[in-house]
C-alpha cells in the first residue's frame, strides 16, 4: 500500500489556529462560536465552517461570554428545622382579610439586585402591602398595619436580616407624611380648590440637595466656554426631571427652575461684569431662548395627581 505525502495546497496553507486566533480575538470576548462564525464569513470574508471555528476556539481557548444559571433567594437551610404548616395547604377564605399570603423574590438590575416582597389577600386576590427597595422599603397596606409590621420583623428574621428600629414606625398616609426614595408621600392640598388628597411629591431634602450640585456648574471659577456650560447644567436638570417625574411636580419645578434661572443670571453678570442684577441683558427670553437653558416644567411628565372628591 504506498502512503501520499501531504499535499501542495495543504503545505503552503497557514495554520488555521494562528489565522482564526488573529481575526476572531477583536471580538470573541463578548461572543460565541455562531457569533464568530458569521463575523468572520460577512465582516472579514472569512470562509469556515462552523464546527471548524467552534474546534479552533476550543484549541485557542476562547470561550464567549454567556449569563450564568441564577439561584433563587429561596435557600432551604437542611439543619434548620421547617416552619409549621399553619393552614395546611388550604388556600381558601371565608371572607376578606382572612388568609394572607406572602412572597419574596429578586430580580437583577443595572444598579444590583432589587427585592419585591408582596402581601396577598386570598379571598379577594387583591395585593393588601407591597414593598420594593435593595435596603430601605415601605409596606402600603389599608388598614392593620401592626400586623404587617409583624410580618415583616418574622420574614426578616428568617432570611437572617435585621430592621433598623429607630427608622421602622407605622405611619398613616392620610394623616402624616414620610420620605421615601427621595419623594413626599402624605396629604397635600390642592391649591385651586383647597381640597386635601393623599399624594406624592419630590422631598423638599431632595429638592434642596439637588440646587446645592448647581452650584458646581455655573461659579466664577469655571472658565469653559458658555455652550459647555450651559450643557452641563442641562444634562443635571434633565436627569432630576427624568427622576422626579411622578406626581405633583409643578412646585418643585418651579423651585429648581427659578433657581437655576438666578444661578445662571448671576454668573453671566460676573463673567460679562455687567453691572446690576442683569435682568435686562438677560433674561428669561435670552436665558430659554437664544442660550437654550432646559426649564422642568416644559418637561413632559409621566403622571399627575389630582385631588380626590
Amino acid at each position: 500500500m504506498q502512503v501520499q505525502g501531504v499535499s501542495t495546497m495543504a503545505a503552503t496553507r497557514p495554520p488555521y489556529a494562528l489565522e482564526f486566533r488573529t481575526e476572531a480575538v477583536r471580538f470573541v470576548k463578548d461572543s460565541g462560536a455562531p457569533r464568530v462564525h458569521a463575523e468572520l464569513a460577512l465582516g472579514q470574508r472569512i470562509r469556515r465552517s462552523r464546527k471548524r471555528v467552534a474546534r479552533l476556539m476550543r484549541l485557542a481557548g476562547l470561550v464567549g461570554v454567556h449569563r450564568r444559571r441564577l439561584r433563587g433567594c429561596t435557600r432551604r437551610n437542611e439543619r434548620q428545622e421547617p416552619q409549621p404548616d399553619l393552614v395546611r395547604q388550604d388556600f381558601t377564605a371565608s371572607g376578606p382579610n382572612r388568609l394572607w399570603v406572602a412572597d419574596l423574590t429578586q430580580h437583577t438590575t443595572g444598579e444590583g439586585w432589587l427585592y419585591l416582597a408582596t402581601v396577598l389577600d386570598v379571598f379577594s386576590r387583591r395585593v393588601v402591602g407591597w414593598a420594593m427597595g435593595a435596603r430601605d422599603l415601605v409596606i402600603v397596606c389599608r388598614g392593620r398595619a401592626e400586623e404587617a409590621l409583624t410580618w415583616l420583623r418574622w420574614i426578616t428574621e428568617k432570611l437572617g436580616l435585621s430592621l433598623n428600629e429607630a427608622k421602622t414606625r407605622v405611619c398613616d398616609a392620610e394623616r402624616e407624611t414620610f420620605d421615601f426614595l427621595g419623594y413626599t408621600f402624605g396629604p397635600m392640598v390642592f391649591r385651586r380648590t383647597g381640597k386635601t388628597y393623599v399624594g406624592v411629591a419630590p422631598s423638599k431634602k431632595r429638592v434642596k440637595r439637588f440646587k446645592e450640585s448647581l452650584r458646581t456648574e455655573p461659579h466664577v471659577a469655571n472658565h469653559a466656554p458658555l455652550n459647555e456650560v450651559v450643557a452641563a447644567v442641562n444634562h443635571k436638570l434633565r436627569g432630576w426631571s427624568r427622576h422626579f417625574s411622578v406626581g405633583t411636580l409643578e412646585p418643585s419645578y418651579r423651585t429648581v427652575d427659578r433657581y437655576a434661572e438666578a444661578l445662571f443670571r448671576q454668573f453671566l453678570v460676573r463673567r460679562h461684569k455687567v453691572p446690576g442684577r442683569g435682568t435686562r441683558p438677560f433674561s428669561k427670553r435670552y436665558l430659554y431662548g437664544e442660550l437654550g437653558l432646559v426649564r422642568s416644567r416644559d418637561r413632559r411628565r409621566m403622571s399627575r395627581l389630582h385631588a380626590l372628591t
